[in-house]
């Protein structure tokens, strides 16, 4: 997006061996992005203004920031579904598909985004493969078929068409008929959904959607934009304006959080403004509750339970004497490398709103809890062979 000017992460986790990551991240295509092999972590570098994740761009198109095309949210549909094809081409399974593991990279050709309507030109990416949900408390039991995945995500794009674009839609009657098309053809199968897409292409005169528009539905080309024309430089001045504030050390989960929350605001502000566009800025009873104390701290007390606790399972069996300040020293710098999975959670500004942050900081806790516990186990099994060896050793 034009004039969101900052680079943000993506971390996730993976299980799969380091070469299988790397085929599947070489067939994705999306290049920046960092592997860290001892953490089995895959680290994405977002440009903003170039790419941005669907679920953000579907929100700026439900509060107005952008205008869209019903053509050319048609086409992100065709586009995903045939990611989809080229991943099951290539016998690659996801597993965890959502909308907001759905990236779009502008060509480089292509201007970015802004409150102006423009065509679209992009590669569709997918992020986090092989990697939970861990905002569900199931995370560790829960997938989602990659087939199933990619309806849901294309019948929830279908819907903000149906939703927000009634008005584009009004002047065909029988339009409604296509939607619901749509939505039946996804469910039979992904063959006849790209066929009703082309035929939709093809009936509004937008073959292989090279206008980018339906004939007699999308009028954003031909509208003037009057007041997004007047008011552009100054929502730009504005956008400048938060960032100066807002990022500072590099801090954009912060910054994109007062951004997207205020960006409804700075809509409302161009739309209905007729002379003079004041700036926005995020609600003044916004209170923000940093959770990075969370990923940089131990619960040395519930180290201490779980260790005692592991020793006492094996000491119905063997006696030995364990150093415990040892072990605790151990598994408090591994349990604070195992933690910077915890970074998952700036992933989406939506897991920092107040309304949900103590839902968050919970699971994170909760999150905490099971990497301490497998953690402990490992450990004091990898003392427990090291004892017995040097015990065998010293009977030698």
């Amino acid at each position: 997006m034009k004039g969101f000017d900052y680079t943000s992460n993506l971390i996730y986790s993976y299980k799969k061996s380091l070469n299988e990551m790397i085929q599947i991240l070489e067939f994705d295509g999306y290049n920046d992005f960092e592997i860290k092999e001892e953490l089995n972590l895959i680290k994405y570098t977002i440009n903003n203004q170039r790419v941005i994740k669907l679920n953000y761009l579907l929100y700026l198109f439900e509060i107005k920031y952008v205008k869209i095309t019903v053509a050319q949210l048609i086409q992100l549909c065709k586009e995903i579904v045939q990611k989809y094809y080229q991943m099951q081409q290539n016998s690659i399974q996801h597993n965890y598909l959502h909308l907001n593991r759905v990236l779009l990279k502008l060509d480089s050709n292509q201007e970015s985004l802004s409150i102006l309507p423009i065509k679209l030109n992009y590669k569709v990416h997918f992020t986090g493969y092989d990697c939970p949900f861990y905002e569900r408390k199931d995370f560790q039991n829960y997938q989602i078929n990659d087939a199933d995945a990619i309806k849901s995500i294309v019948l929830e794009i279908i819907n903000f068409i149906e939703k927000y674009s009634m008005r584009e839609t009004s002047n065909d009657k029988k339009f409604q008929q296509k939607i619901e098309s749509l939505k039946s053809s996804i469910r039979e199968s992904f063959d006849s959904f790209i066929q009703i897409i082309n035929e939709i292409f093809q009936q509004y005169s937008n073959q292989n959607n090279e206008k980018q528009k339906l004939v007699n539905i999308d009028q954003q080309f031909e509208h003037l934009n009057f007041k997004r024309n007047k008011f552009q430089h100054s929502v730009q001045l504005n956008l400048q304006e938060l960032q100066n504030k807002f990022l500072t050390n590099n801090n954009y989960h912060f910054y994109e959080l007062n951004l997207y929350i205020t960006l409804p605001l700075m809509t409302k502000e161009f739309r209905k403004s007729i002379t003079i566009y004041f700036p926005q800025q995020p609600p003044q009873d916004l209170l923000f509750i940093s959770i990075r104390n969370q990923f940089d701290c131990c619960d040395e007390n519930l180290i201490k339970s779980l260790i005692n606790e592991q020793i006492d399972i094996f000491n119905k069996s063997y006696k030995f004497e364990w150093d415990i300040n040892a072990i605790i020293k151990e598994i408090k710098n591994i349990l604070l490398l195992k933690y910077k999975i915890l970074e998952y959670f700036y992933n989406d500004y939506k897991f920092l709103l107040l309304e949900d942050i103590q839902l968050t900081i919970n699971q994170i806790i909760f999150l905490k809890e099971n990497i301490a516990y497998e953690t402990v186990r490992e450990i004091i099994q990898d003392y427990l062979k090291l004892k017995i060896i040097q015990l065998i050793y010293s009977l030698i």
